[in-house]
């Protein structure tokens, strides 16, 4: 994800808010999350972006009654888990990963072979 999109929000990660505390978080300066932190703001999840967008298109070439496509909301959650993003990351990454797939589905992609 470029960094202007990041930078635009400038929203700090869980490691700065545990560590630091406030807003009715105990600080915990010891504190570490179970994956590196990268060193730009949280603010979309790259991870939920490209994988909801991932899911989508794949939602939109096979369907999703035989099998649901659902790693992009355990990709999301995944990185909480993990301590890098905060949910509200995962949930904006989803809406730009869909809002993505949705542009590159309507304006990219062709079907094959005279195909409808």
């Amino acid at each position: 994800m470029p960094s202007y999109a990041k930078e635009r929000f400038h929203f700090w990660r869980p490691i700065t808010a545990i560590r630091e505390g406030g807003f009715g978080v105990t600080a915990d300066p010891g504190w570490t999350p179970l994956v590196e932190t990268p060193e730009h703001p949280e603010h979309p999840s790259a991870h939920a972006t490209e994988c909801m967008a991932g899911a989508t298109v794949l939602r939109s070439v096979f369907g999703n009654d035989a099998q649901p496509v659902t790693y992009a909301d355990e990709c999301a959650a995944s990185r909480v888990w993990a301590g890098v993003h905060f949910r509200t990351a995962g949930e904006a990454g989803q809406k730009l990963g869909e809002e993505i797939a949705t542009y590159v589905i309507r304006k990219l992609l062709r079907p094959l072979n005279g195909g409808e």
